[in-house]
């Protein structure tokens, strides 16, 4: 199994972007199997709550997202009208 850090994945999302009833949920479930420990996430593939983000995970796909570009996009557009 890959090591997984759960915020670079395609199935994690923030609290922030859960649904209200769904939010609920995942608390009264963290706070029932979990006491003591903070809702960090929500993942899609299994339909769990996320207490932790770093670990082993069989479901694990990372985004496609590149890293940042090292200079400004303005850098290529002026050198791009020679």
């Amino acid at each position: 199994m890959p090591k997984a850090d759960c915020r670079n994945c395609i199935y994690f999302r923030f609290p922030e972007e859960l649904d209200p009833e769904l939010l609920d949920w995942c608390l009264n479930w963290i706070e029932k199997h979990r006491p003591g420990e903070r809702l960090l996430g929500y993942c899609c593939l299994y339909k769990r709550p996320v207490s932790y983000i770093k670990g082993y995970c069989r479901g694990y796909k990372p985004s496609t997202l590149r890293p940042p570009a090292k200079k400004p996009i303005t850098y290529y557009l002026l050198n791009s009208r020679r």
